[in-house]
């Protein structure tokens, strides 16, 4: 499923794709990743960007990890539109404490009144408790008992753009890469020392608001061109880290030379490849694009102090 160009009606434009990863269409499992976005309708072009991208977790447990996962972009979406006016209002210090403490709870929140509304319509089947337990065991199928919301855990990633700042948000792996004009390429956000290997937070474990990485920086702080956001599956398909970080230079360079309009059109296709050649996990991917933004390129790198220095978040509940 690709996600649509927006046309230029500010100076953000978003594109992105969504497709089932080669390893789940083998083995008749749905596309457990997701997407949304938001750009401003004709007349509301000071309204924000926004991208959010969700990825389900496999695994017996999480067998509603695909609801979990839509559940989050929209409810991610509908937060950050709320809080968007707040934001650009802000100072510099409650934009930071915004982006800390209510961008989490409110994602997490909503979420949970969603899945709750959803475990209340749609009560788990006999036929998915025994799925779990003949797959991954009684243990699991206790633990799901104890806590349903655990059948819909899933990771969230996004990013906000509005006239004056912007903000990322992340809660488990995933990526969100940076690139300035010239293609240097970043990642804004700390690394989560406890995501290793297969091992990833979740919206559905208990208090995981203080889970997330989030940063609210003012636009002209930093050198932005294009933000990527991408399920794991995007970079496990790369044989090393080094390999994936030139994605958003060489996607800025194909947008220069042929419009985003184009490179969206491609997405879906090039994402398609990437999982049947590389990890045959679901990916996702969404892009927003400063229009004007592109200019001589020199590489990729990883030092993310411009950005870590633009912001210091508070901890939670401060």
């Amino acid at each position: 499923m690709a996600a649509s160009p927006s046309p230029p009606r500010s100076a953000w434009v978003v594109c992105g794709a969504c497709v089932r990863g080669a390893s789940h269409e083998r083995a008749g499992l749905p596309n457990q990743d997701a997407i949304a976005t938001w750009v401003p309708p004709p007349g509301a072009e000071n309204d924000p960007v926004i991208v959010a991208i969700a990825d389900g977790h496999g695994g017996a447990r999480h067998f509603r990890s695909a609801i979990g996962a839509r559940f989050t972009v929209d409810t991610t979406v509908e937060l950050l539109r709320s809080l968007a006016t707040r934001i650009e209002a802000a100072s510099d210090a409650e934009r930071s404490r915004i982006a800390a403490v209510d961008v989490p709870a409110g994602i997490v929140g909503a979420w949970n009144e969603r899945v709750r509304s959803h475990l209340a319509s749609t009560p788990i089947t006999a036929a998915e408790w025994a799925g779990v337990e003949a797959t991954e065991g009684r243990a699991a199928l206790d633990a799901v008992r104890a806590d349903p919301m655990l059948a819909y855990g899933t990771t969230a990633l996004a990013a906000m753009v509005t006239g004056c700042c912007v903000v990322l948000a992340q809660l488990g792996d995933g990526d969100i890469l940076a690139v300035a004009p010239d293609g240097t390429t970043t990642r804004p956000l700390p690394a989560d020392e406890r995501l290793l290997g297969n091992r990833t937070t979740s919206i559905c474990r208990p208090g995981s608001e203080r889970d997330f990485r989030c940063i609210a920086v003012a636009a002209g702080r930093v050198p932005l061109s294009l933000l990527l956001l991408s399920s794991d599956g995007y970079a496990n398909s790369f044989q090393t880290d080094e390999d994936f970080l030139l994605v958003g230079r060489d996607l800025q360079e194909m947008i220069r030379s042929d419009g985003v309009a184009a490179v969206g059109a491609q997405l879906q296709g090039v994402l398609e490849h990437t999982s049947a050649n590389g990890s045959g996990d679901d990916i996702t991917l969404g892009l927003l694009l400063r229009t004007g933004g592109l200019g001589p390129q020199r590489g990729a790198h990883t030092d993310s102090e411009t950005w870590g220095d633009a912001v210091e978040p508070p901890a939670i509940g401060s």
